[in-house]
């Protein structure tokens, strides 16, 4: 009998949660107490997402669970057989839910220097908690509302040549729907996360302030993944007693290779569109960083309006480039704006 892949995004949904929960199990009863189980726990991390369809709607599932369990769960049990990372921990391996939330939530909960979490008052954790999840709820509304005009603007004549994919104004908005969606995904759980008394690390930080590419990749931008970067990979080769630079570069690499794979996760089935240009983009910031530290140091331009110029027209040109061009070409994008908008659409909020 062959299987068939999950193509409704509801489904698929249920099905991430599921499978993560079942993973995070095995993991905290036989990878905690012998290493050996890791290798079939990572085969399982690889083979999640290709049962989810990547043709249909269930793409956007596939995407995030090549994310949250393919790369971001196998970083954080690579970390535990090293014994560090928030896995390590024992009052976290002795609960299922923190266990849970560790391993899977894109999102890291901060510890004091002990390693034990740290915990939120009653009035501190309502405010921070209700205060994550209203930012959710703000950029949901703007993301979809982003989505649904550039859906209305396809259809109309003297506006789909101006903001179709591929033009500026096109790929600006679509770089704002990249940081709505990888924000406010992080957003939600941490709110929950603050809600339920625990203190959660800082994963977005206003990164349209940044002050230079390194501020930008190092401070600002999706922090939950510098981290796992900075302690997975960095920090090792650092051990080895490599330059900054050249740990830089091999990190940056690395992040684009688990990029590669998650748009080889949701593009599988159609041919042509992995050519390397994630990992081509990511291999660029890290040099185009380092010559910024040159030049900065150089000529004393540090905070300068003119490295912030320099870091914003780098960003936009290398992502117009190399980074949305593969996405364009998966047809993620549609699928995308499909997926999210199907629930107002359902309930007869959008026409």
């Amino acid at each position: 009998m062959r299987l068939t892949a999950i193509s409704d995004p509801l489904i698929g949904l249920a099905f991430c949660v599921l499978s993560s929960i079942l993973s995070s199990e095995f993991c905290r009863h036989f990878v905690t107490k012998n290493r050996l189980y890791a290798a079939p726990l990572f085969s399982l991390h690889a083979l999640i997402p290709m049962c989810l369809n990547d043709k249909t709607e269930a793409a956007v599932c596939c995407v995030l669970s090549s994310t949250l369990v393919t790369w971001w769960g196998t970083a954080r049990v690579i970390a535990l057989l090293s014994g560090h990372g928030p896995l390590a921990s024992a009052n976290t391996q002795r609960s299922l839910g923190l266990f849970w939330m560790s391993y899977f939530l894109p999102i890291n909960l901060k510890r004091g220097s002990n390693q034990e979490l740290v915990q939120l008052g009653g009035t501190e954790r309502y405010q921070k908690g209700f205060t994550l999840v209203g930012r959710f709820m703000y950029k949901l509304l703007g993301l979809l509302l982003l989505l649904y005009s550039l859906d209305k603007c396809e259809t109309l004549e003297h506006l789909s040549h101006a903001c179709s994919k591929g033009t500026l104004i096109g790929d600006v908005c679509w770089s704002f729907v990249v940081l709505l969606t990888a924000s406010g995904l992080m957003d939600f759980p941490a709110g929950l996360v603050c809600l339920l008394g625990m203190d959660v690390e800082e994963h977005f930080a206003s990164p349209l302030l940044s002050s230079s590419l390194r501020d930008f990749w190092g401070h600002r931008w999706n922090m939950t993944a510098a981290r796992l970067l900075r302690h997975g990979c960095f920090n090792p080769l650092k051990k080895l007693n490599l330059s900054n630079s050249v740990a830089a570069v091999f990190t940056f690499a690395v992040s684009g290779v688990f990029h590669e794979a998650i748009l080889w996760y949701g593009s599988r089935s159609k041919q042509g569109c992995l050519r390397g240009y994630w990992l081509l983009f990511f291999l660029l910031q890290a040099l185009a960083a380092k010559v910024e530290l040159i030049v900065e140091k150089r000529f004393r331009l540090h905070n300068s309006w003119l490295i912030r110029l320099w870091a914003v027209i780098f960003l936009l040109t290398s992502t117009r480039m190399f980074f949305l061009p593969p996405a364009y070409s998966t047809g993620l994008p549609s699928l995308a704006t499909s997926a999210l908008l199907s629930g107002p659409r359902y309930l007869g909020l959008l026409v």
